[in-house]
């Protein structure tokens, strides 16, 4: 077949274009003989085969997801920049020139490190050579500098972006450290999006519809996957809700972490009960009862909903001072347990005596991500 072809700038890489488009579904061969270098060593004569498909790409891909995210902080000191693009990517311009990390609080030369492209050629890794430095700023390029194309010849997108270095490494493996059906894996809501709460950020490129998987007894059930902007929250979102009354196993497989350090195989089973939940968690009861007085200075304080409740967000609330117990001088501390669906407080010390003491409830999720609004009660201690 009649081709053009041209030599980049140094004379190491050959393109061949050809004049004609190829059939379609045709097996080519391209034989490389035995070509003198400018040294005059003679080049290993090879032969490479390969087969058409039936379709022209005209249309550039796109950046699907990297890791580390833009302006990441806390960085492991061994972590690795992944970038996942939609086309196969031409693995001859993947080069120290096209992607490469620069240390911007250093010397602000590209770090030494080696390039790996995945077999399916959409995964392209850099791993350094040393450590990362601890608290610096790095900047990540993509496609500049020199160009990135993908096997027709069309550009993809480039990008660049800067991270933060924490100041450790990253040896242990990422682990699940709680979800959204920890109150309850009987009669779940058959519109749920499961919620599974990671001990640190995961690897988006670890994170895909391969290695989380949702099953009932017929088979693989249609879902989306993705992570919260944290990266902390694996979400997992049937495309359709399920089938009511029946069995379900979550599994997670080979989830890693931004050091690529692999979470141990996981298994989440549950029971969905006969309908859809479309209404927001609703208080029953505090314990002791709302406006009681002469309460005991050592009391627990408890709040019982109608339904289980998603216990990661409450104590996420929590956090966000949207829930808290509380006089009218200084907020009282203590912890927070959820079983099921009754939130318990425990105080560090006695409540103050003859003392109304506050309790605001807000924005306490159930399993699905149904809503409360805000609750605020008091009941009034005993005053020895």
């Amino acid at each position: 077949m009649p081709v053009n072809y041209s030599w980049n700038s140094d004379r190491t890489l050959l393109t061949l274009i050809p004049k004609q488009l190829m059939g379609i579904n045709t097996t080519y061969t391209l034989n490389i003989g035995q070509s003198p270098d400018l040294s005059g060593n003679t080049v290993t004569p090879v032969t490479v085969s390969f087969t058409t498909g039936g379709f022209v790409d005209s249309i550039a891909g796109n950046i699907v997801t990297y890791s580390p995210s833009s302006n990441a902080t806390d960085v492991p000191l061994n972590a690795v920049i992944e970038f996942k693009v939609s086309d196969e990517l031409d693995p001859t311009l993947l080069t120290s020139g096209s992607f490469y990390v620069i240390d911007v609080d250093g010397d602000g030369l590209p770090i030494l490190a080696s390039l790996l492209l995945s077999e399916d050629g959409q995964t392209a890794r850099l791993t350094p050579s040393d450590n990362f430095e601890a608290n610096n700023r790095y900047r990540v390029y993509f496609g500049y500098g020199e160009n990135l194309y993908d096997l027709a010849g069309n550009r993809l997108p480039y990008t660049s972006f800067y991270f933060y270095s924490g100041d450790a490494e990253d040896d242990v493996a990422i682990e699940v450290k709680n979800h959204n059906l920890s109150g309850s894996q009987n009669e779940v809501a058959t519109n749920i999006q499961l919620r599974v709460t990671l001990s640190e950020k995961a690897n988006p490129l670890c994170v895909t519809s391969s290695n989380v998987l949702l099953s009932d007894l017929d088979g693989l059930v249609p879902i989306n996957v993705g992570l919260s902007s944290d990266q902390l929250t694996l979400l997992v979102t049937p495309t359709t809700n399920l089938k009511a009354v029946s069995n379900y196993a979550l599994q997670l497989k080979n989830v890693c972490d931004l050091s690529l350090n692999k979470m141990a195989d996981f298994q989440l089973a549950f029971t969905t009960g006969d309908s859809v939940d479309t209404s927001a968690p609703r208080i029953v009861s505090f314990t002791p009862e709302a406006y009681t007085t002469d309460v005991s200075l050592t009391t627990n304080i408890s709040v019982e909903f109608d339904e289980p409740i998603d216990a990661e967000r409450f104590l996420t609330e929590i956090r966000a001072n949207d829930i808290r117990v509380y006089s009218s001088s200084d907020t009282i501390s203590g912890n927070w347990t959820v079983v099921r669906n009754i939130a318990t407080f425990d105080p560090l010390n006695p409540l103050p005596a003859d003392t109304a003491i506050y309790v605001r409830v807000n924005d306490v999720d159930d399993q699905v991500g149904n809503e409360s609004g805000v609750t605020t009660r008091y009941i009034t201690t005993t005053s020895f």
